[in-house]
């Protein structure tokens, strides 16, 4: 029965560590087809999600993604430019 228990707790926090599989591209895709292409947006879909799940733009206000974008940035390795644009997109379609 100890095994038994054992076996069940340690399937358990396996189940909840394992990798959750990342969506498709065609489900990213459809989760920003409302949104206007620009350079921001085709820069944010391609570095922006390598690391986590993307936020959606208007998951937080322009005040925040200015804070996220800054602190983010050096990590998707952004150059300026890139950032901006970025910036410009997110905070076109942030939250009010």
């Amino acid at each position: 029965m100890k095994t038994l228990g054992l076996m069940v707790c340690i399937s358990l926090v396996l189940w909840g560590c394992a990798r959750k599989t990342a969506p498709t591209a065609a489900e990213t895709a459809a989760k920003f087809s409302h949104y206007s292409d620009s350079e921001g947006k085709t820069i944010f879909m391609e570095k922006c999600g390598r690391c986590h799940k993307y936020r959606l733009p208007e998951t937080r206000t322009a005040d925040k993604w200015t804070k996220v974008i800054d602190k983010m940035a050096p990590k998707a390795k952004l150059n300026d430019d890139q950032k901006e644009a970025v910036l410009a997109f997110v905070q076109q379609y942030a939250k009010s």
